[in-house]
């Protein structure tokens, strides 16, 4: 890896936290089965037993002083069998060269282990009570110096993923086309044509950097980008479905609603329900 992409990274590298809390809950509590766009982390309360399921994944109990961390994307249900208390956690997305999740070069842990986890629980409850403090050069610092401790926790536990060197490299040569698509995600993505005449490489070398960064084609990550937008704004916003259509870069409402079961499994009515439902 050469020193400029280093210095591209350590300079992209940028997260919002989307939600924190503090939550009182009790056995039975259970988040129900979710696809999030963002990380989510939680620190269960002392002494409980939890059981993280991943679909598709594997079956996780956490022990007490244990946290939990699904990546955005993943379908997860976490069910709490034991005890009562508060639950720490926040949802926040971490993001490198204009909108890449970090976590991607990675094989992300779901469980990170007590005494770490217990301090992801710290983390989370200073992250929600900043939420509400007055705004000041001292509370950001303190946010960002949050975020990113929370961000290392993580991947102390997540080893890098086969070819992550190569995807870097991929990603240093994709920098500015990212940014290009983050930008006009509101009108629907630029064309393969513009990102390639931008990138200044061929419509198949544009195709095969895609593939080797983010293991997907250009207009998939396109469409990636927008249902992680309208994503948001579902569970971020009180906006009509037809408003997150409109924002997320989707013609109609009809068209998006489509897609969004087609990728996502559910209407984007029954997203908002269901996410809203079982955020701890």
């Amino acid at each position: 890896m050469t020193d400029p992409l280093h210095e591209l990274i350590e300079h992209s590298l940028d997260f919002t936290v989307h939600a924190a809390a503090v939550t009182p809950i009790q056995a039975p509590h259970s988040t129900g089965w979710r696809v999030l766009p963002e990380l989510v982390v939680a620190l269960p309360c002392a002494g409980a037993r939890v059981r993280l399921e991943i679909d598709g994944g594997p079956i996780l109990h956490l022990d007490d002083g244990e946290a939990f961390c699904v990546a955005g994307g993943i379908r997860h249900r976490a069910t709490l069998t034991t005890a009562r208390g508060v639950s720490r956690w926040c949802h926040i997305a971490y993001r490198i060269l204009g909108g890449l999740d970090p976590l991607q070069l990675v094989v992300p842990a779901f469980v990170v282990p007590a005494p770490q986890g217990r301090r992801v629980g710290a983390i989370c409850s200073d992250l929600a009570r900043l939420a509400t403090a007055p705004t000041g050069i001292a509370s950001a610092v303190r946010r960002r110096a949050l975020g990113f401790e929370l961000l290392a926790l993580i991947l102390a536990q997540s080893p890098s993923s086969p070819g992550a060197i190569s995807r870097m490299q991929a990603l240093h040569r994709l920098a500015p086309i990212l940014v290009m698509i983050g930008r006009d995600l509101p009108r629907g993505g630029p064309s393969i044509p513009a990102l390639a005449s931008a990138a200044a490489v061929s419509r198949s070398r544009l195709h095969a950097l895609f593939r080797t960064a983010l293991g997907r084609s250009p207009l998939q990550h396109i469409l990636a980008c927008r249902l992680r937008l309208a994503q948001h704004l579902l569970i971020g916003s009180d906006l009509a479905v037809a408003a997150v259509a409109a924002r997320a870069g989707f013609g109609d409402a009809f068209h998006f609603s489509r897609t969004f079961h087609r990728v996502c499994g559910e209407s984007p009515s029954d997203y908002r329900r269901r996410s809203l439902a079982g955020q701890a």
